[in-house]
């Protein structure tokens, strides 16, 4: 079989299919990639295990109307060439134009809506477009994937009408690499970690807030941030807060599973449209409480006060009030919360169950 998957991040194949991809070459499948190369990122790794790699530019977040249409003609043709039996898409614009390409051409296509969106949330004429966007370019697309109830239920009241869909576990966790780590053993102090890119919408000034109240109130509990710099205003905060001790910045990093391992509670106040949030299953699966919000794609990481504590979107004081919560607990009883969250990704969202829904998918599309 003949497999083109269309995505508009090498990243995100390299870090949440590649055992998917592994998969499909492991059972002797062709399988082509799509996708651009962002800075600090390489298909070798995908190529090294048999994957065909074919760059393909596009500006994620560009809203000229004839560059979009331009997408079209460019999958049109890529298709054309590589004849694959089946396409998968993931993010927005492969699965909106990829799945338009594929529908002309009479190729199955399995999209994946990994969140909603930015355009989306916000409301006014960009929504409307957006919305007219998915109705247009996905009606009739053969399965979609959702990863949260939300996604699938906006699908749903806007009248976008794929053949068939379903809820999957998101990206799942790969079990193997974020393995099970003894909580720190250190209980003078509490590190509290951050990973994502830094934007307001993945909370970061929530984060800051209790930073600050913690750095006054308590010299024994820390903050880390590890993620790349995406806003002028709180790229020069987070410099001067580094440089002032207090927080932690540690760049970005291709391996975060150190900094998981040593902190006490993964912090990810985000309110951003998410799929699921992989960081929050990265860290629950190696053991450790995750403190998130009650936005859609996170909160169904987290069982409240199980396996960590759930906050309210855009509140600093809730978030900060969570935080003191963890705290106060006894160190018998986070090390607990630990692995409670080890126990619940491991039994919702093993990659490997995931791998194995979209095999069969694929498999019976194809067939």
């Amino acid at each position: 079989m003949k497999i083109l998957f269309l995505s508009n991040s090498i990243g995100g194949l390299v870090n949440f299919r590649f055992e998917l991809l592994q998969a499909l070459v492991k059972r002797g499948d062709s399988v082509y990639l799509s996708s651009q190369i962002e800075k600090n990122t390489s298909p070798k790794v995908l190529e090294e295990i048999g994957c065909k790699f074919i760059e393909t530019k596009m500006n994620q977040r560009g809203k000229n109307p004839f560059d979009e249409l331009k997408l079209i003609s460019v999958y049109v043709r890529l298709i054309k060439k590589v004849k694959p039996d089946i396409v998968v898409a993931y993010t927005i614009k492969p699965n909106i134009y990829g799945s338009i390409a594929c529908r002309k051409l009479g190729i199955p296509i399995i999209s994946n809506i990994t969140g909603l969106g930015v355009a989306l949330e916000n409301g006014g004429l960009l929504r409307k477009i957006s919305v007219w966007l998915y109705r247009w370019g996905m009606k009739k697309t053969d399965f979609v994937f959702f990863q949260n109830q939300e996604s699938m239920d906006f699908f749903s009241k806007n009248n976008i009408k794929p053949k068939e869909k379903s809820l999957i576990a998101g990206s799942g966790v790969n079990l193997e690499k974020f393995k099970f780590t003894d909580y720190p053993s250190n209980n003078d102090e509490e590190n509290f970690l951050f990973v994502g890119r830094i934007l307001p919408q993945k909370g970061i000034k929530q984060l800051i807030d209790a930073a600050q109240y913690f750095h006054k109130k308590s010299p024994q509990v820390h903050f880390h941030i590890v993620g790349y710099k995406d806003d002028p205003h709180y790229n020069q905060l987070i410099e001067e807060m580094d440089a002032n001790g207090i927080i932690k910045y540690h760049g970005q990093q291709t391996d975060i599973r150190p900094y998981i391992k040593m902190a006490n509670a993964l912090v990810h106040p985000s309110y951003y449209p998410e799929g699921i949030s992989n960081v929050c299953l990265e860290s629950s699966a190696m053991g450790r409480p995750v403190i998130t919000t009650d936005k859609s794609g996170c909160k169904e990481t987290v069982h409240d006060e199980v396996t960590g504590y759930i906050v309210r979107q855009n509140d600093s004081q809730d978030l900060i009030e969570k935080i003191e919560k963890f705290i106060n607990l006894p160190y018998e009883h986070k090390v607990a919360m630990g692995r409670a969250a080890h126990e619940k990704v491991a039994r919702e969202f093993n990659r490997a169950d995931v791998v194995k829904r979209y095999l069969d998918t694929i498999d019976r599309l194809v067939k």
